[in-house]
């Protein structure tokens, strides 16, 4: 049995209990002319009790409904959200590899330019090229320092189940 037909059922035995132990009350004071007044009035509290339970039983099915609605949405934003994630992680991925190796490639050829050149190149030209590969290996650094960080934020990051109709309310 579902939970919003045993929140109606609750409140139907509720009323009606409370309608006829209140009527047995009332015939304990009441006379003959009273009491049919009060059966008339037991069958209007039942009707009302009724009517109420089904309205009460309508609201909490179309509650329940848009609780399971939103839980169901929040679910796909959430799965469209980590494929997105794993996109993104992979985009950093490529373009991390990517960014690197032209400037591993002007690193090289600048080192290696310094080698056999080395003793036809100005003391000013020796600076330049170092100047240029340490600034080509900072770069590289922080490419990779930045893969580090965009991966070390997905990794590390706390996770905890969440009560999803809690965040409905």
């Amino acid at each position: 049995m579902n939970s919003t037909l045993k929140i109606t059922l609750i409140y139907l035995l509720v009323g009606i209990v409370w309608i006829f132990v209140s009527d047995h009350a009332a015939m304990l004071f009441f006379s003959d002319d009273q009491i049919k007044l009060s059966q008339f009035q037991t069958f209007k509290g039942l009707l009302y009790v009724g009517l109420t339970a089904l309205l009460l039983y309508v609201l909490i099915r179309g509650y329940y409904k848009t609780i399971r609605d939103k839980v169901q949405e929040l679910e796909e934003v959430n799965k469209k959200l980590q494929e997105t994630n794993k996109e993104l992680e992979q985009f950093a991925y490529v373009a991390s590899h990517d960014l690197q190796e032209p400037l591993r490639m002007v690193s090289s050829f600048l080192t290696q330019l310094e080698r056999k050149y080395h003793d036809r190149l100005d003391e000013k030209a020796q600076q330049y090229i170092y100047y240029a590969v340490d600034g080509s290996k900072r770069m590289q650094q922080m490419i990779s320092d930045l893969l580090l960080l965009s991966r070390s934020g997905l990794k590390d990051a706390h996770k905890e189940n969440v009560d999803l109709n809690r965040l409905v309310k």
